[in-house]
């Protein structure tokens, strides 16, 4: 099985929801672990049976901070390690596919790669092809702005 998430309104439907879980466990063989919650009162709960649960996983590959209350995407190090190849339509394309983002929380990050990728295949430049020295202006002014 893989990973299960859920979210509730308010604290008595996610414990609500947490005992409904663990009668449906009786029921199988298989185990539940990597426990999360931003609710204190499930984590006391959690606490008081012993059921050990984490503050920060992925969720649909985006990293859920459940103390912060934050979604955060690795950008930094993606951008770093694109920064030292060459300014192509290739390197656009493989940037965008590695800031993955299915619940578009990060689309105003993401969205400059994405116009840049579309205005170089207007243009009809080839893949490894090197960018204008406007585009790759913009590039750069991009990199600059999300690099700490």
């Amino acid at each position: 099985m893989d990973d299960f998430v859920m979210g509730t309104s308010t604290d008595t439907e996610a414990l609500t929801l947490y005992r409904k879980i663990l009668q449906l466990k009786s029921h199988i063989s298989l185990p539940l672990t990597k426990w999360m919650t931003n609710s204190k009162i499930l984590q006391g709960v959690w606490k008081q049976e012993n059921v050990s649960f984490r503050d920060i996983t992925l969720v649909l590959s985006v990293k859920w901070d459940t103390d912060k209350e934050v979604f955060q995407i690795d950008v930094e190090a993606k951008i770093v390690e694109a920064s030292k190849e060459p300014v192509t339509k290739h390197l656009l394309l493989k940037l965008m596919s590695k800031l993955y983002d299915p619940l578009g929380l990060f689309a105003l990050v993401i969205v400059i790669v994405k116009i840049l990728f579309h205005d170089t295949w207007l243009s009809g430049i080839k893949w490894d092809e090197l960018l204008p020295p406007a585009v790759v202006q913009q590039w750069h002014k991009w990199i600059k702005s999300y690099s700490v």
